[in-house]
């Protein structure tokens, strides 16, 4: 074999052997992605809580290197195409948890989160892994056929290698900025549920008033009848007729906002649920459960901050940032290059060609660089835990401010069933029957009857809002309120 034959076969072998796929410790099968994106639904589905920054990491599942680009796992949420009109047929109320559970599968904004966490989750192998092995070659043409002197040629070999502990920092900063992404998953799902429900409610407010409405206008064409018999005998005016006409056309005009409302609410719904919004749905409810206090303030404010996806991942980013100080310190540390070649350009004709073994270093001379990349580490890591700080007051404000809209409501409410309708409706019957006697005007009943339906739409307004302020305080807590805990208006820990 002549020796640009050997250049030759060395170079092409040595290619192979470094482009040969070899086993990685970053990268796991591609079933654990998949068991990864399941673990990350069923804790924010469970709200399980997320322990802040006393979390421990946990290496995160990342997709295989020979995965197809368009490879997308069967659990992800996929966007319905077309409109589907039979979504909740057989149903005769529409059902909240149904509703919030396609709305979670099909609304794309989870999906979103889900891809942008599996982007941030594919950057650790790339983060943890040495650079690719350097190939060197070269020749001297002037050398061939030349009878005095061997054929000249060198192959090298050199593998880039850092100071021990770098890769290990890189891959805790992405790993840690992939936890965070996580997180927001978390953080999605519980803005979509929030969403979904205040819909829900507005729906059925919408459907409530309209309720309410009709009943309004039963009653004002029964007074209408009463004054036109009283009318006809004689013992009132025809004003009394015509100020019935005035009130029922009125109640026209109200009944054509409270059917927009309602067909607005329902767009929004079809809408979360990627149809056409004039698809129609199922009614709501007639009436709801009965509101029922939440639990202390206070206790309230602990699972925020122990729950909230959002304050999670801003800890796991103040982590990245930690870390990145730490790699900014080593990069004070040379790396090295290992080196072999074989060299023939300095031997004679009459020695064996010898390999040579060796080993580059940089030489980290240029400190100030160094000095400032640290400065900016330490600077991000500050302004990160600013935001941390930040966050965690801004958490504790908003549950506050929920949980009193919540109560307030909740106390609306009970003032609405325990005084105000009953005395409205006293006030009706009363004046009815006044009316019908002759002791008190066609005025001072409609009066009343205006009152009775406008406390009776009011009273619908703090149902809705007590229910959809439900929705805020468990969004802004992290998950689902706990039902065995103290209500508010009583001691956290009462004394025996």
């Amino acid at each position: 074999m002549s020796p640009l034959h050997r250049v030759v076969v060395c170079a092409v072998g040595l290619a192979l052997c470094c482009s040969a796929p070899r086993p990685s410790h970053a990268q796991q099968p591609a079933h654990d992605l998949a068991a990864g994106l399941r673990l990350s639904h069923t804790r924010v589905a469970q709200t399980a809580p997320l322990q802040g920054s006393a979390a421990a990491v946990e290496p995160l599942p990342t997709p295989p290197a020979t995965a197809p680009a368009n490879a997308v796992p069967e659990n992800l949420p996929v966007v319905a195409e077309g409109f589907i009109d039979d979504l909740f047929v057989g149903y005769r109320e529409l059902p909240l948890p149904e509703l919030v559970n396609v709305v979670l599968s099909r609304y794309p904004t989870v999906s979103s989160a889900i891809a942008a966490w599996r982007a941030a989750a594919a950057r650790y192998p790339q983060a943890v892994s040495f650079a690719d092995p350097i190939l060197d070659s070269m020749m001297a043409p002037g050398t061939l056929g030349t009878p005095d002197i061997n054929f000249a040629w060198m192959l090298q070999g050199r593998q880039p290698i850092p100071w021990y502990g770098k890769r290990q920092l890189r891959g805790n900063v992405v790993q840690h900025e992939a936890r965070a992404a996580m997180q927001l998953v978390g953080d999605a799902r519980l803005q979509l549920v929030q969403l979904t429900k205040q819909a829900y409610y507005e729906y059925y407010l919408a459907h409530q008033q309209l309720h309410l409405n009709r009943s309004n206008r039963i009653a004002l064409e029964t007074f209408r009848a009463n004054a036109l018999e009283r009318y006809e005998a004689n013992l009132v005016s025809q004003q009394d007729v015509l100020q019935a006409d005035v009130e029922l056309a009125d109640l026209e005009r109200a009944r054509i906002e409270f059917e927009r409302l309602e067909r607005v609410a329902a767009a929004r719904i079809n809408t979360l649920l990627l149809r056409h919004p004039a698809t129609p749905l199922p009614p709501p409810p007639v009436r709801l459960s009965s509101p029922v206090a939440p639990p202390n303030a206070n206790d309230l404010l602990g699972i925020a901050q122990a729950s909230r996806p959002d304050l999670a991942a801003a800890v796991s980013r103040l982590r990245a940032q930690q870390a990145g100080i730490s790699l900014a310190q080593r990069e004070f540390k040379p790396d090295f290059e290992l080196v072999g070649r074989y060299d023939t350009f300095w031997q004679g004709t009459d020695r064996a060609m010898q390999g040579q073994l060796g080993m580059n270093m940089n030489v980290p001379i240029q400190r100030e660089r160094r000095w400032a990349a640290l400065r900016e580490a330490s600077a991000k890591a500050a302004e990160q835990r600013a935001e941390v700080q930040t966050l965690s007051a801004q958490i504790q404000y908003e549950v506050q401010a929920a949980y009193e809209r919540v109560r307030q409501s909740y106390r609306e409410v009970q003032v609405f069933a325990q005084r105000i309708i009953p005395a409205a409706n006293t006030n009706v019957s009363t004046a009815q029957a006044e009316y019908v006697s002759g002791n008190v005007d066609f005025l001072r009943l409609i009066q009343a009857q205006r009152e009775r339906i406008e406390l009776l739409n009011q009273q619908a307004v703090a149902i809705a809002a007590y229910y959809a302020g439900l929705a805020e305080l468990e969004r802004v807590i992290g998950g689902p309120l706990p039902t065995a805990m103290p209500q508010f208006g009583r001691p956290a820990n009462p004394r025996p």
